[in-house]
């Protein structure tokens, strides 16, 4: 039911707040009794600090009525309203967001900032609690966004216990196995240098013995879906480490999110289709096992949250080399095979030196290819046939084309 006389009610009351007093917050109820107590009366100022706040609260449930009628139900029909073709967002959009958070400063300590969520969501990060720790800054919260949302790829019932370690917005190490603390070593293997610092997810209850493996490392962040209490105890020993517990990331179909530029925003769909490796193509003469299979599936999904430019070099297990965010193609493929070469020497034993030394090869390998494909990658039919064209003759080595091309 859309309740119109209510509504109606508050704001001629808040229109006539030089003689009227309405409130709409419950929190304020004690600051209207005791100045009424005390006064026998409320200020000017106070009146129109209630009337703002009321104009604010009819607003936000006119809003929430045009959410609703947009893409709820409609007339008490039982058929949901129809949805509009994913590629096309609305024309307008409204959009109320309330202050939940104070960071001591934005992304530099020079810039003051404020968190916001977007009133009538779970909020940030679907609702989370953060169980001990320093105040969160504006960048531990990036970097918490951005592991939660790539353990939320390994999610899945058929997963093993995975874990994401993310450092300046990119995965550092990946690891997955049967049992977090294994998950863990794998991940810590790929670049143990990079891993201090950084911010840790996993898709699994936080058990202790992960905490006791963690011990001796510095991590700024932790995020789980829940924590065990032999976890906490461990954990509580670091009193600054930031314990998060929030769900897992699961955006609906059709959802979309905003990017801001200066005076505008991009409204686009999140990026959370699941990829099919059914659906993949192979253009060469070898075929890939079902061992190889798994280990380009994880890659994918590291690769997906990994900036551009991106090289990921993986076992079935665990990420061995990860080249991230460089302007040329040629530098991430060299980053990438230089850490799996790394990792091949390290104290890692399940990393498979020898086939993480074939790996890091063959990314080197790659370095002169990748400058051909630099100058039609905007044209995807070209670019497409341009790999299948080099590919097609390999045959001691298989490959595989998925079906999305990542530039962001």
């Amino acid at each position: 039911m859309i309740d119109i006389g209510g509504p109606s009610m508050v704001r001629a009351a808040a229109k006539n707040f030089a003689n009227v007093a309405v409130v709409v917050d419950p929190s304020d109820y004690p600051v209207v009794l005791a100045a009424l107590e005390s006064e026998g009366g409320l200020s000017e100022d106070v009146r129109r600090g209630l009337a703002l706040k009321a104009f604010r609260h009819t607003r936000s449930y006119d809003a929430a009525i045009a959410d609703w009628l947009t893409n709820g139900r409609v007339g008490g029909s039982s058929d949901p309203l129809p949805k509009a073709d994913l590629s096309s967002l609305p024309g307008k959009v409204h959009l109320e967001l309330e202050q939940v958070l104070r960071p001591r400063y934005g992304e530099n300590p020079h810039q003051a900032a404020a968190v916001y969520r977007q009133v009538g969501s779970g909020g940030v990060f679907g609702g989370f609690r953060q169980l001990q720790g320093k105040e969160l800054s504006w960048n531990n919260l990036l970097d918490a966004d951005a592991a939660r949302k790539l353990s939320a790829l390994f999610d899945g019932p058929e997963e093993d216990p995975t874990v994401v370690v993310v450092k300046h917005n990119n995965p550092c190490g990946v690891g997955r196995g049967g049992t977090l603390v294994s998950a863990y070593e794998r991940a810590l293997a790929c670049d143990p240098v990079s891993a201090f610092g950084s911010i840790i997810a996993v898709n699994r209850p936080f058990d202790g013995a992960l905490a006791e493996a963690m011990a001796k490392l510095f991590v700024e962040v932790v995020t789980a879906p829940s924590y065990e209490p032999a976890a906490l105890e461990r954990l509580g020993r670091k009193k600054n480490l930031r314990l998060l517990e929030c769900p897992a990331f699961s955006p609906v179909p059709g959802q979309w999110e905003l990017r801001a530029i200066e005076g505008g925003f991009l409204g686009q769909q999140i990026d959370a289709a699941p990829e099919d490796p059914a659906g993949w193509n192979c253009p060469t003469r070898a075929q890939p096992d079902a061992a190889q299979l798994r280990a380009l599936d994880f890659a994918w999904k590291v690769c997906r949250a990994t900036k551009s430019n991106a090289i990921v070099v993986t076992n079935e297990h665990q990420t061995v080399g990860i080249g991230a965010g460089q302007m040329s193609r040629v530098d991430s493929s060299r980053i990438a095979a230089q850490k799996a070469a790394e990792t091949a020497k390290g104290p890692a034993p399940r990393a498979q030196p020898m086939l993480v030394e074939r790996l890091a090869e063959r990314a080197r390998t790659l370095t002169g290819s990748l400058q051909d494909l630099a100058g039609i990658v905007t044209d995807l039919p070209r670019a497409w046939k341009w790999l299948r064209s080099r590919l097609a003759g390999e045959a001691e080595r298989a490959a595989l084309i998925g079906g999305v091309w990542k530039t962001g």
